[in-house]
């Protein structure tokens, strides 16, 4: 390591993490799980943060053990100057901050947030700007709470919680979304701001992903888990010829034709993302076709029907639970 400044080891589960002050280029946030023995080698002078610093002599990249998230440095357009490690929040006061590590960086005065994204990485967010230089330590009391340090002003402040209310939550109710209380509400469906919808409920036009920005006092703007909405005889109408059912569908979508209409068909199954999920041949002949659904999540799906010449003959939202 180049300059490692505060160290500390999570009180629950004995990591270790430490922050790294940089050359003049990036800043550092180093981890290394308990009971691991090994030796680790994390790169001075080779890298500084993931960059190239000096490798001369060096070893392959596969020897050394990169950060957990770094930020650049002033001399190089940033806003840091030193990291300063931080603590895992252990305390029972703040159950929102529980597991997350806390870190900050003498110039910058921003305190950071870290926790897992679920998968073996880390999801790193801005947790407070405050404007203020000169922390220099993040530490716990016996209970686990944290304080921070400053040596420009010879102040130490308890780490809180600033928005420790939960997230707004959703549930349907016939072809109407409802939000838990907060201040205001701003509605999306598939990912997108929906203009004027700013009440408590909000009644979709058309099935899809629903999710809320809300806010509180603080202020505080939180966001919600998404919902799969499939209103009652809100789905699109199936293209002529054609009956599709059940819906919502589980295990398996059925799919009726007329007799007049001939011809071998295919039936696509698409994802939110444009992937298509399954590609069956519908044979001219055939009055139902099956598609099992195992490969399928949860979610909304668009069917897509073709003719032999591979041209669409319609298509209808299909939703999967």
């Amino acid at each position: 390591m180049r300059n490692p400044y505060r160290f500390g080891f999570d009180a629950l589960t004995g990591d270790l993490w430490m922050g790294d002050v940089g050359q003049n280029a990036w800043e550092e946030v180093d981890f290394w799980p308990a009971g691991d023995n090994s030796g680790p080698n994390f790169g001075w002078r080779c890298y500084e943060g993931d960059t190239p610093f000096n490798t001369q002599g060096c070893q392959g990249m596969s020897n050394y053990e990169f950060p957990v998230t770094t930020h650049e440095n002033v001399a190089t357009g940033g806003t840091w100057c030193s990291s300063i490690g931080g603590r895992v929040y252990r305390g029972t006061v703040w159950p929102h901050l529980y597991g997350r590590y806390i870190y900050t960086d003498y110039c910058a005065g921003e305190f950071w947030v870290i926790r897992p994204d679920g998968s073996g990485g880390w999801i790193d967010e801005l947790g407070l700007n405050s404007g203020s230089q000169g922390y220099v330590v993040i530490a716990e009391d016996v209970n686990g709470e944290l304080f921070a340090g400053n040596t420009s002003n010879g102040q130490v402040k308890k780490i809180v919680d600033k928005c420790p209310m939960d997230p707004p939550s959703l549930t349907q109710n016939g072809n109407t979304v409802e939000s838990t209380l907060a201040l205001t509400y701003q509605w999306y469906l598939n990912g997108v701001l929906v203009s004027g919808e700013t009440a408590q409920t909000f009644s979709p036009a058309s099935n899809g992903v629903v999710h809320v920005v809300a806010t509180y006092a603080g202020p505080c703007t939180l966001t919600s888990d998404t919902l799969n909405f499939v209103g009652d005889g809100l789905l699109e109408t199936p293209p002529n010829g054609f009956r599709v059912y059940p819906q919502p569908a589980q295990v398996a979508l059925f799919i009726d034709r007329d007799d007049h209409l001939s011809g071998t068909l295919r039936a696509e199954l698409v994802d939110g993302t444009g992937r298509t999920i399954l590609d069956v041949p519908f044979p001219q002949g055939q009055r139902t076709l099956r598609l099992d659904l195992g490969a399928a999540k949860d979610g909304i799906y668009v069917l897509v029907l073709r003719d032999s010449s591979g041209s669409s003959l319609g298509r209808t939202p299909v939703a999967v639970r």
